[in-house]
């Protein structure tokens, strides 16, 4: 009888300090994933993020495309929840860009997990996915019985939330798959989509378009002036609607992510004459630096608009 290794994985995953581990037969997408992922890029719902209609097929089907020969995926989750948040009358960063990348975090841990399982484990080959592949991480991560998509298209998981960073490693060890969450618990609730300042959210799934996600962090131009006032004290990213979900009532706290003091105690002082020197400063390593200096200026200037001091009619 061949052993189960999936305990030994999930034992070592949790030592380099992954809060979830899963694990699921790599093959083909199921067809109602990938009408999905066609409809939504046939509307265009994937507005400047030109990347996403790129290699499709290998998205539908990763099979020897990624590394060949491999049989299974790991997916990992590791939480980004801050022990302080900033004040609430702050411009607002999205928690997962409170610290340190996610991608240089995660594929870190996720090679020495992969080294770890050669050294304790099985001999392997595999690779690393965090970001830096055309991979559809929250499709397995609900194969490998991480958790569900929600909603508000987020990766919910069970007990602890949904703020959290999802990672991958393909591995040519055959491991039998967990127990997919192929629909979502949400049940009648919409409170994510009550939440979502621009509408992007709705029962069709997201538009990118009008998501301030998207509009602080990829979108390369200037915002219309209807969905820029609805934008509010957001300077990068939103949580609104992961701040409204329920299964975030108890939030798990990150262990692997510790956040930086220039981002928690930012104030309108540091974004009015923001310099390159503070861009530099404050955003130190942090995923809000994909949000160049120009954009992240541009980012500035609409929340001044939207947020002008207490005293500005005296």
């Amino acid at each position: 009888m061949t052993q189960d290794l999936r305990p030994l994985i999930r034992e070592a995953g949790r030592e380099y300090g992954f809060d979830a581990v899963g694990f699921a037969r790599l093959g083909e997408v199921s067809d109602e994933h990938q009408s999905y992922l066609d409809h939504w890029l046939e509307e265009g719902k994937e507005a400047g993020m030109g990347y996403m209609s790129k290699n499709v097929e290998v998205r539908k089907n990763p099979i020897d495309k990624i590394l060949p020969g491999a049989r299974s995926v790991i997916v990992v989750a590791a939480s980004y929840y801050p022990l302080r948040q900033q004040p609430k009358e702050a411009p607002q960063v999205a928690k997962y860009a409170y610290g340190p990348d996610y991608h240089d975090v995660l594929t870190e841990a996720l090679v020495h997990l992969g080294e770890g399982i050669n050294d304790r484990v099985a001999p392997h080959s595999f690779r690393c996915i965090s970001g830096s592949v055309p991979f559809l991480e929250r499709y397995w991560a609900s194969e490998a019985g991480i958790g569900f998509i929600g909603k508000n298209r987020c990766m919910i998981i069970p007990g602890m939330g949904s703020f959290f960073f999802l990672a991958e490693m393909l591995t040519t060890l055959d491991l039998e798959s967990e127990h997919p969450v192929r629909r979502p618990l949400c049940g009648s609730c919409h409170r994510c989509l009550d939440a979502c300042p621009t509408g992007a959210l709705s029962p069709e799934g997201m538009d990118a378009r009008r998501c301030v996600s998207y509009l602080t962090v990829e979108h390369h131009d200037e915002v219309s002036p209807e969905l820029s006032r609805r934008m509010g004290n957001r300077l990068f990213g939103c949580d609104s609607c992961q701040d409204a979900c329920p299964f975030n009532r108890r939030p798990k706290p990150t262990k692997l992510f510790p956040s930086y003091d220039t981002i928690l105690d930012l104030s309108r002082e540091d974004i009015t004459e923001m310099s390159l020197e503070d861009y530099h400063r404050i955003f130190q390593q942090s995923p809000a630096r994909r949000a160049n200096y120009k954009w992240m200026t541009r980012n500035c200037r609409l929340w001044l608009e939207n947020n002008p001091p207490a005293d500005a009619d005296n």
